[in-house]
Protein backbone atom coordinates (compact mmCIF):
# COMPACT_ATOMS: atom_id res chain seq x y z
CA UNK A 1 0.00 0.00 0.00
CA UNK A 2 2.75 2.66 0.65
CA UNK A 3 4.46 2.09 -3.29
CA UNK A 4 1.03 2.26 -3.97
CA UNK A 5 0.56 5.68 -1.71
CA UNK A 6 3.97 7.10 -3.31
CA UNK A 7 2.66 6.90 -7.20
CA UNK A 8 -0.12 8.43 -6.41
CA UNK A 9 1.29 11.42 -5.13
CA UNK A 10 4.22 11.73 -7.64
CA UNK A 11 1.35 11.42 -10.44
CA UNK A 12 -0.88 14.47 -8.83
CA UNK A 13 2.35 16.43 -8.32
CA UNK A 14 3.51 15.94 -11.78
CA UNK A 15 -0.25 16.83 -12.91
CA UNK A 16 -0.25 19.90 -10.76
CA UNK A 17 -3.45 18.53 -8.88
CA UNK A 18 -4.23 18.79 -5.47
CA UNK A 19 -6.13 15.53 -4.43
CA UNK A 20 -8.57 18.42 -2.86
CA UNK A 21 -9.58 18.65 -6.60
CA UNK A 22 -10.49 15.15 -6.95
CA UNK A 23 -14.69 14.54 -6.83
CA UNK A 24 -14.40 11.01 -7.51
CA UNK A 25 -11.67 8.07 -9.18
CA UNK A 26 -12.40 5.58 -11.51
CA UNK A 27 -10.36 2.78 -11.04
CA UNK A 28 -9.85 -0.36 -13.76
CA UNK A 29 -7.69 -3.49 -13.61
CA UNK A 30 -8.06 -6.64 -11.44
CA UNK A 31 -6.21 -5.29 -8.77
CA UNK A 32 -9.03 -1.91 -8.22
CA UNK A 33 -11.34 -5.16 -7.99
CA UNK A 34 -9.78 -5.88 -3.93
CA UNK A 35 -11.39 -4.49 -1.19
CA UNK A 36 -8.04 -3.34 0.40
CA UNK A 37 -6.89 -1.67 -2.43
CA UNK A 38 -10.20 0.13 -2.85
CA UNK A 39 -10.21 1.00 0.66
CA UNK A 40 -7.00 2.47 0.91
CA UNK A 41 -7.57 4.96 -2.28
CA UNK A 42 -10.74 6.18 -0.81
CA UNK A 43 -8.91 6.74 2.54
CA UNK A 44 -5.77 8.26 0.71
CA UNK A 45 -7.74 10.82 -1.65
CA UNK A 46 -10.77 11.31 0.52
CA UNK A 47 -12.97 10.68 -2.75
CA UNK A 48 -15.55 8.12 -3.87
CA UNK A 49 -13.75 4.99 -5.91
CA UNK A 50 -15.92 4.23 -8.81
CA UNK A 51 -15.50 0.88 -10.50
CA UNK A 52 -15.51 0.38 -13.97
CA UNK A 53 -15.57 -2.55 -16.22
CA UNK A 54 -12.05 -4.30 -14.82
CA UNK A 55 -11.82 -5.53 -18.18
CA UNK A 56 -12.26 -2.97 -20.73
CA UNK A 57 -11.88 0.39 -19.02
CA UNK A 58 -8.66 1.23 -20.04
CA UNK A 59 -9.90 1.12 -24.08
CA UNK A 60 -12.84 3.18 -23.37
CA UNK A 61 -10.26 5.23 -21.68
CA UNK A 62 -7.84 5.21 -25.10
CA UNK A 63 -11.32 5.63 -26.85
CA UNK A 64 -11.34 9.03 -24.79
CA UNK A 65 -8.31 10.13 -25.11
CA UNK A 66 -8.42 9.73 -29.25
CA UNK A 67 -11.88 11.56 -29.28
CA UNK A 68 -10.08 14.53 -28.01
CA UNK A 69 -7.12 14.23 -30.26
CA UNK A 70 -4.68 12.40 -28.15
CA UNK A 71 -2.09 10.56 -29.81
CA UNK A 72 0.63 7.92 -28.51
CA UNK A 73 2.81 10.03 -26.20
CA UNK A 74 1.28 12.90 -25.21
CA UNK A 75 1.30 13.79 -21.54
CA UNK A 76 -1.97 12.32 -19.39
CA UNK A 77 -1.58 15.18 -17.17
CA UNK A 78 -2.86 17.19 -20.17
CA UNK A 79 -6.19 16.00 -20.18
CA UNK A 80 -9.11 18.92 -19.05
CA UNK A 81 -6.07 21.18 -18.60
CA UNK A 82 -4.92 22.87 -21.99
CA UNK A 83 -5.96 23.33 -25.61
CA UNK A 84 -6.87 19.48 -26.15
CA UNK A 85 -10.08 18.89 -24.11
CA UNK A 86 -9.92 22.04 -22.01
CA UNK A 87 -12.85 22.40 -20.21
CA UNK A 88 -13.93 18.50 -20.21
CA UNK A 89 -15.88 17.13 -17.89
CA UNK A 90 -16.76 13.70 -17.13
CA UNK A 91 -19.97 12.57 -15.03
CA UNK A 92 -20.32 9.30 -13.81
CA UNK A 93 -23.75 8.18 -12.81
CA UNK A 94 -24.16 4.85 -11.43
CA UNK A 95 -26.80 2.29 -12.94
CA UNK A 96 -29.68 1.11 -10.73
Amino acid sequence: MNEISTVIAQELSKAGIDKKELNGVVCTGGSSEIPAVRSHLETLLGVPIIQHDSFTGIAAGLAIANYFGYEQGDEVSELGRGEKGSNVEFKYQENE
